[in-house]
């Protein structure tokens, strides 16, 4: 399934094409500005897929491939960086202490690209 992030509000969007543009609710835009992060991607754990998060936004997602740079609410450009490469809906999940971030893990999540801090510090729920 394609995932789409509004630029301006932040909203994920999991669907098979771009969705509408009504109804943004980031102060002084009333349309969405949606950006195609990947084509392959899901807002929860599957398998194949790997977890990516965004050291700007901190928005988690997962996606068989490295998702779009393009449509960052926080700044210019999204920087992923690769959380884990195996995930599973039965796999652990994980939080982190500074970012309050959970992502879905078959091991513990790589500590790179903490968006409130120099690095992730994951506990297991």
């Amino acid at each position: 399934m394609k995932l789409y992030m509004c630029k301006y509000c932040g909203t994920i969007v999991e669907k098979s094409s771009s969705p509408s543009t009504s109804g943004c609710s980031a102060a002084g835009h009333s349309s969405h500005s949606w950006s195609k992060l990947t084509s392959d991607g899901s807002l929860s754990a599957v398998s194949g897929y790997k977890a990516y998060g965004c050291r700007y936004c901190g928005k988690i997602i997962y996606s068989k491939s490295t998702p779009s740079t393009s449509g960052c609410p926080a700044h210019s450009s999204h920087s992923w960086s690769s959380l884990c490469s195996k995930t599973s809906s039965s796999a652990k999940t994980y939080q982190c202490k500074y970012c309050g971030g959970t992502v879905q893990c078959e091991s513990t999540p790589s500590t790179s690209g903490c968006p409130a801090h120099s690095s992730h510090s994951w506990s297991r729920l």
